[in-house]
């Protein structure tokens, strides 16, 4: 990603793409997406986690979550 990171963040996207790669199919990694969403509502660095999600193809994912920042 790049040298400054977010790590709740990272793991959004980490879950995300790995959510995508997988047949988008996984109810625990998308509990999982969620659940960080959650937790770090107002701590999140929104403007890198939407500019990865778009960078690694996950944007139209993080919009969906019902959490979505």
């Amino acid at each position: 990603m790049s040298s400054r990171s977010d790590p709740p963040a990272d793991t959004v996207l980490a879950k995300l793409s790995w959510y995508r790669q997988h047949g988008e199919v996984s109810d625990r990694q998308w509990a999982d997406i969620l659940g960080v969403l959650q937790v770090q509502v107002g701590r999140l660095d929104l403007t890198y986690l939407r500019r990865w999600a778009t960078t690694i193809g996950v944007a139209d994912l993080l919009e969906r979550a019902p959490a979505a920042p």
